[in-house]
This record gives structure tokens, C-alpha cells and sequence, in this order.
């Protein structure tokens, strides 16, 4: 994934807040691909130049997040469920996040470094318990 990234002329840069430990991979398997899938998204839609994936634990919940300065979907945060004119792509995030790990994805304007230029941000939250995040 990377080298398509570098390929692509897309600078990629990751951080993680706080501590995870390790993720059953009944949980991890499906977060990794729809994070990849938000990912592929970006690189083949948005027109971004800069793509900041994060990931932090806030009590029972992971939150992944996948910012673009890319040319924007939306205008307000909306449920990727209500999203009009899913793709593929976006669908199969959907149903991996909301269906197989219970969850939440939100898309939603992210206001840039370039003045008047808004950016997307795919945020997905899901529920972990404490064992399953190595906590």
C-alpha cells in the first residue's frame, strides 16, 4: 500500500495516540481493510496531495481516522450510511464496520492548510472491550 501511495505522488502519514495492545483478529482483519479501503479512496478520488491516518482508544471504543487534503465530498458530517452515491468501496466499508464490528463510520469536511480548500476526514469508531485491545 505504501508504494502506491509514493507512486501516486501522495505523502502519507500516520499516528497512533495511546496504547492498543494486540486486536483479536476477528476485529483487526476487518479494520485494516476498511482503513485500507478509506485509504484507496482517497488516492483514487480526492485529488489529495496529503493523507494523515490516526488512530486512538478512548475507553471501550477505537477511533481510525483517515484526513485528506483532497477537493472535498461533503459539506457537513454525515453517517456513511446515509452518504449518497456510495461506491463499491465506501459500501463494503460500510458493511465491514457497521456490520461485522458494530460500529460507526462518519465523513465529514476537514478544513485544510490551503485557505478555502476543505478536505475530507472518514472517521470510523467501533466498540472494543477492554480484552480484545490488550487493555
Amino acid at each position: 500500500l505504501l508504494g502506491l501511495i509514493r507512486h501516486d505522488g501522495v505523502k502519507l502519514e500516520s499516528v497512533v495516540h495511546g496504547s492498543f495492545g494486540t486486536l483479536n483478529s476477528r476485529v483487526a482483519t476487518p479494520l485494516a481493510m476498511a482503513v485500507s479501503e478509506l485509504i484507496h479512496n482517497v488516492v483514487e478520488h480526492s485529488g489529495a496531495t496529503e493523507i494523515l491516518v490516526s488512530a486512538e482508544r478512548d475507553k471501550g471504543h477505537l477511533r481510525a481516522i483517515v484526513s485528506d487534503n483532497g477537493i472535498g465530498t461533503v459539506q457537513s458530517a454525515v453517517p456513511l450510511t446515509q452518504l449518497p452515491n456510495c461506491g463499491l468501496g465506501l459500501t463494503i466499508v460500510s458493511d465491514l464496520v457497521c456490520g461485522e464490528l458494530a460500529g460507526q463510520v462518519t465523513i465529514e469536511p476537514v478544513q485544510t492548510s490551503e485557505p478555502g480548500n476543505m478536505g475530507t476526514r472518514g472517521m470510523i469508531r467501533i466498540p472494543v472491550a477492554r480484552r480484545e485491545a490488550g487493555g
